[in-house]
C-alpha cells in the first residue's frame, strides 16, 4: 500500500475570505490525494522503466499532485463546503465573544482578524 507524501493540512489563521478558501483547496487536494492512492496501488509499472523502492516514493508523489491538480481544477466540491464552514465557525465564535464580552461585533471580527499572540502590544 502507498502512503501519501503529504502532511495533513493545518487550518492555521484564517484572516480572509481568500485564505478560506486556499485552506478548503489544500483539505481537499489533500482528501483527494489519499483517495487515489489505493487506485495506483496495484499497477505494476511496465519493464524496463519501472520498479524498485524509487517507483514507490514517485507514485505516491505523483498521486498527490494529481489530487491537487483536481482540487485547482473545481475538485468536487469539497472546497466550497470547507471554505463555508470555516466561515460560518468563525461568525459564530465572533458572535458568542461579542455576546458574553459586550463587545460590538465588528470590534471584535477586527481584533479576532489581527494576531495579537505573544506581542508587545
Amino acid at each position: 500500500m502507498y502512503q501519501s507524501a503529504q502532511i495533513p493540512p493545518q487550518i492555521g489563521r484564517v484572516d480572509s475570505v481568500a485564505k478560506a478558501r486556499e485552506v478548503g483547496e489544500k483539505f481537499e487536494a489533500f482528501f483527494l490525494g489519499q483517495m487515489l492512492q489505493p487506485m495506483f496501488a496495484n499497477i505494476d509499472p511496465a519493464p524496463p522503466f519501472g520498479g524498485g523502492a524509487g517507483d514507490k516514493i514517485w507514485k505516491s508523489m505523483m498521486v498527490d499532485e494529481i489530487g491537487k491538480s483536481m482540487a485547482k481544477s473545481g475538485g468536487i466540491g469539497l472546497a466550497d463546503t470547507i471554505q463555508r464552514e470555516i466561515l460560518r465557525m468563525q461568525d459564530k465564535i465572533r458572535q458568542i465573544i461579542s455576546h458574553h464580552t459586550g463587545q460590538p461585533y465588528e470590534k471584535i471580527a477586527r481584533d479576532s482578524d489581527r494576531d495579537y499572540y505573544l506581542s508587545p502590544e
